[in-house]
């Protein structure tokens, strides 16, 4: 509820929150498919129903995803499983999307795929292996 809710009717704050309200929540077919088409108990994800090896990205200036109860969630249900092949990168100064645009995103990308080098050669999964 609160994706749905930061992404379709909260009043934007910031420049970027602008363009997105705009944009992209207002453009014709996503706001008919949110608004008519989307149903949450057919979009849930659950850290059980993830298949490992995986990684999760959050940002902490998140907009849209409450990433910090995400994280705490996240992390709880970590500590809990035996075995590293569950990945959580967190990135506490950028936005939702913000990976996407300049040096900050490049770095963060790049941190992004080592880790997920890093963590394909821990589990030897993948092409090479």
């Amino acid at each position: 509820p609160d994706v749905c809710y930061n992404f379709m009717y909260r009043k934007p704050e910031t420049a970027t929150q602008l363009l997105m309200h705009y944009f992209v929540a207002r453009e014709l077919y996503i706001a008919h498919s949110l608004s008519r088409n989307f149903f949450w108990y057919q979009n849930l994800l659950w850290p059980e129903e993830l298949q490992v090896p995986c990684m999760v990205m959050l940002s902490g200036e998140d907009s849209i995803v409450p990433a910090h109860s995400v994280r705490r969630y996240l992390t709880g249900w970590i500590e809990r499983q035996k075995g590293d092949s569950f990945r959580l990168l967190w990135f506490p100064n950028m936005g939702h999307g913000e990976m996407n645009f300049g040096p900050v995103g490049l770095a963060a990308c790049k941190r992004i795929v080592a880790e997920m080098m890093s963590l394909e050669a821990r589990l030897r999964v993948g092409p090479l292996a």
